[in-house]
Parts: structure tokens; sequence; C-alpha cells
């Protein structure tokens, strides 16, 4: 069973009698490194474009900066638990 979220993903799998519950919570970007990045943006083409895809694109690009998605490198910071309940 996988559910995903914009800011967490959950993963679950068993083998046998155990459960693993795998959860990544992704690292968000501020507002104002989104409207900085949203800016450049619009300056490196003259001012012109639409703001609002200026935005998503910023979001995106910073978001996966954030996690270490850019050229497949793995996250650089990664908080891992693991919790085995007594059955």
């Amino acid at each position: 069973m996988n559910q995903q979220n914009p800011l967490f993903e959950i993963s679950t799998s068993h083998s046998g009698d155990d459960l693993t519950v795998v959860v990544k919570i992704k690292i968000r970007p501020t507002e104002r490194q989104i409207q900085q990045r949203t800016l450049e943006l619009h300056q490196a083409r003259g001012g012109k474009g639409h703001p609002l895809l200026d935005w998503l694109q910023a979001d995106r690009e910073l978001t996966a900066m954030l996690n270490g998605l850019q050229e497949n490198k793995p996250a650089e910071r990664e908080n891992i638990s693991v919790f085995k309940p007594a059955l």
C-alpha cells in the first residue's frame, strides 16, 4: 500500500510477521525562496512570461534541490526511524 501527500510519502510492506513502514518527509522551500527564484526566472526572460508559471517552476526546482532530487542524487538529509511493534 502506498499513500502520497505533497509533504510526505508513506509506504508499507510485510514479509511473514514483519511489517515495514517507511515515511519520507519532503522539505519544502519557503515562500521567500520561491519569490526570489520566481523573480530570477522572470528577469532571465527579459520580463516576459507568465508569473504563475514562473512561480510553479520555481517551486518545483527548489523542492527538487532541497530534497536532493537533481541529477539522481540521493537526499543529503534523511530522517529514518525504525519502529518494530511487539506482536
